[in-house]
């Protein structure tokens, strides 16, 4: 285990939660050396080397960065600069976005419908792509850097919940079919707020089939 993902609305539980877990590790010859939380910590700074005080912290988990002082996910990406692609290049750069709850789900399956394009015409894996191809690749990852502007909150409740609703949709089409879920808070204020919460989306199968 390289990560742990947890935590506590209140502070004082989550440092009674940290010392709790440092003190399981130990019993396995493990050390708890790296730790980061959105909020001050009221003991001494050696005990939270990774704290954020007045500057932003941003660490990486799940797959995702998390920015400790705004406490929202974000994305960093990579963009191919060669002038040319191949079959290997565009499956480089899909696999390299690490989307585990979703939130990437429209981009993500717009690259793999044009990845299965390159499957119905049969190009080898080294052989670069028909020009009109390449551009319409080339012209998708220009929007690469644009995910990064992306900044997902973590906490998607009130302070103060009164009700929790989950609202699922889902739909299809030719190409593809996914389901995505929304959770809708509701405070003792009568705010209420909606957040998604993650997706699944699947590319359509190459053989054609009835839209469901």
């Amino acid at each position: 285990m390289d990560e742990c993902l947890s935590g506590s609305s209140d502070l004082n539980e989550f440092e009674t939660l940290k010392t709790e877990l440092s003190q399981l590790l130990q019993k396995g010859g493990m050390h708890l050396h790296k730790l980061c939380c959105s909020g001050t910590p009221t003991r001494e700074p050696q005990t939270f080397p990774l704290d954020r005080n007045s500057e932003e912290v941003t660490v990486k988990t799940s797959g995702m960065l998390w920015g400790s002082s705004a406490d929202t996910f974000s994305y960093k990406v990579t963009v191919n600069t060669n002038s040319s692609f191949t079959k290997r290049d565009v499956l480089s750069d899909i696999v390299r976005i690490y989307d585990p709850l979703g939130f990437l789900g429209p981009f993500i399956t717009k690259a793999k419908i044009f990845m299965q394009q390159l499957w119905l015409l049969k190009i080898d894996w080294h052989e670069k792509l028909p020009s009109n191809t390449a551009m319409q690749w080339k012209t998708l990852i220009t929007f690469l850097p644009d995910l990064e502007l992306i900044k997902i909150p973590r906490f998607i409740l009130h302070n103060s919940v009164t009700s929790i609703i989950l609202c699922s949709f889902s739909d299809a089409s030719s190409k593809a079919f996914g389901a995505v879920i929304y959770l809708q808070s509701v405070s003792t204020s009568s705010d209420i707020t909606s957040r998604l919460l993650c997706s699944k989306l699947r590319v359509a199968p190459i053989k054609p089939m009835a839209v469901p």
